[in-house]
């Protein structure tokens, strides 16, 4: 490490596809591009130095061990604690930049919205879905966007006309699904839940509920996916979700006690890996979404005749815990030939129908090399044959197709 003479001094780097060398260190790029919030480092980096505090560099605060070229540096402490400190940092400043009386208005603005769903009847309140739908497809061209090329992409056999009406009644739906799982905590009760849901095409998933062995209940952002959480937890089933954190701590609070209110339990999508494992350990039974993108480090599997990007991490459960999984999606579905309770006033369209489409045991891969992706073939490709049954349910204004495996993306540039 040169010894500097000033108070500040510059050090010579150069760029690296995993970060910057620093006087023969390796130093990641996530610590470079968060160099700024350490208090010994200046708030930015010069062109190709990297200009940093000379005094803890003299008081050997920042030793590193010389390191070959192509190699991370193992760094001594006080590094070694950075990355846990440098989380609670960037957390404390996002937090700090986000708007509290912001995330408070936007939050009591939604619980107004709430409290006219639940005051007003059930009529007034889904012709006020219809009318905030009809808004969000007029107003929000981008998404428009997004959803429409999905469909063509998708359906190629849709015509323009077809398309649209199809992007309009999924905004539809959406948003009266929103509404009603909001009425439902109110009017969804043990002794009236089959005015709302049809359990029948629920085939296999009694027995899995029951059964010792863990089980992943795999569905996508389709139909109302909140409702068979809901409703097992109303039915005393022990279940598990695993949801994002969001961002309002306000709107978090809220959502969690919504979705909490029958006993099903959250579990934090990247905070909580030890309490899932625990769970999955136990025999515990776990409903996830499985059809987001996953980047280009997913695995590739056929998603409506294209390659999408799908998480490994159902699959390696599965496998590791010897847990099945349950490919399921609860659409909306007419009462007619169906055995239901007799439905609320202004409530008859609010009936959804349990439907599993596969139930997927790892031990049949037991000898496949390539085990993970032929599962989350399988239950990626149940999925579609869900959604192909009710299209304009699913959930089309996410880009699940945005990453591409490398060799494709190579094609296409040639």
């Amino acid at each position: 490490m040169v010894t500097p003479t000033a108070r500040w001094c510059t050090i010579p780097i150069r760029t690296h596809t995993r970060g910057f060398y620093a006087e023969g260190v390796m130093v990641p790029k996530p610590r470079v591009a968060r160099l700024g919030e350490l208090p010994w480092v200046t708030r930015h980096i010069k062109k190709n130095s990297l200009v940093v505090d000379a005094a803890p560099i003299n008081r050997g605060r920042i030793d590193h061990e010389p390191t070959p070229q192509g190699t991370l540096a193992q760094p001594r402490e006080p590094w070694a604690s950075i990355p846990q400190r440098l989380r609670r940092k960037e957390r404390g400043k996002m937090a700090s930049k986000r708007s509290q009386t912001l995330d408070l208005v936007v939050y009591l603005v939604i619980r107004a919205v709430v409290c006219v769903i639940h005051a007003v009847p059930p009529v007034i309140a889904f012709w006020l879905s219809d009318r905030i739908a009809w808004l969000l497809y007029r107003y929000v061209p981008s998404r428009r966007r997004v959803a429409l090329e999905n469909l063509h992409a998708s359906f190629p056999e849709l015509d323009t006309q077809r398309a649209e009406d199809l992007v309009q009644a999924m905004y539809r739906h959406l948003i009266r699904a929103v509404f009603e799982v909001l009425l439902l905590t109110r009017k969804l009760h043990l002794t009236n839940w089959r005015a709302f849901v049809d359990l029948y095409p629920a085939v296999g998933l009694p027995a899995t509920l029951f059964s010792s062995r863990p089980a992943l209940i795999v569905t996508g952002h389709f139909g109302n996916w909140e409702m068979a959480g809901y409703l097992l937890g109303r039915l005393s089933f022990k279940t598990y979700a695993i949801a994002r954190i969001l961002d309002n701590p306000h709107l978090e609070r809220f959502v969690k006690r919504l979705r909490q209110a029958t006993g099903q339990t959250i579990i934090a999508k990247h905070d909580d890996f030890d309490r899932l494992t625990s769970v999955l350990t136990n025999g515990g039974k776990v409903s996830t979404l499985a059809d987001q993108d996953a980047g280009p480090r997913g695995v590739f599997v056929n998603f409506f005749g294209r390659p999408a990007s799908t998480h490994k991490a159902i699959a390696l459960m599965a496998i590791e815990f010897d847990a099945l999984i349950v490919a399921t999606g609860v659409p909306r579905v007419s009462r007619s030939d169906r055995a239901t309770g007799v439905p609320l006033p202004g409530m008859e369209s609010t009936f959804y129908a349990v439907e599993v489409e596969e139930i997927i045991d790892p031990r049949e891969y037991a000898t496949d090399p390539d085990a993970v992706k032929s599962i989350t073939q399988r239950y990626t490709s149940a999925l579609e044959r869900l959604i192909r049954r009710h299209p304009e349910q699913y959930f089309w204004l996410h880009r699940r197709w945005k990453h591409q495996p490398v060799a494709r993306k190579k094609k296409q540039a040639a």
